[in-house]
C-alpha cells in the first residue's frame, strides 16, 4: 500500500502541474509513474482496482468521463 499511495501523490503532483493525468511513458522527475498510470488503467479494466482506489483516482481526474461509464458496466453488467 505504501507504494501505491506513493505513487499517488506523485500522479497528484503531475495533474497539478499539467492539468491532466496522461503521463508519459518516461516522465523524468518520476520515471517509473507512466507505467504505474498504464498499470492502474489494465488493473481496472480487468476488474481489479478496489473502489476506493478508483474514488481517490476520480477524485484528481483520473478517468475522464470514460471512467464512471466502465465503473457502471463493471458494477451492473448486461445480462
Amino acid at each position: 500500500m505504501e507504494r501505491w499511495e506513493s505513487n499517488y501523490r506523485d500522479l497528484a503532483r503531475y495533474r497539478q502541474w499539467h492539468g491532466n493525468c496522461d503521463v508519459p511513458r518516461r516522465y523524468g522527475p518520476y520515471p517509473t509513474l507512466g507505467r504505474w498510470v498504464r498499470k492502474q488503467r489494465n488493473e481496472f479494466g480487468r476488474g481489479r482496482v478496489s473502489d476506493e482506489r478508483y474514488e481517490r483516482l476520480r477524485e484528481i481526474g483520473f478517468w475522464g468521463p470514460r471512467g464512471a461509464l466502465l465503473l457502471h458496466l463493471r458494477r451492473h453488467p448486461a445480462v
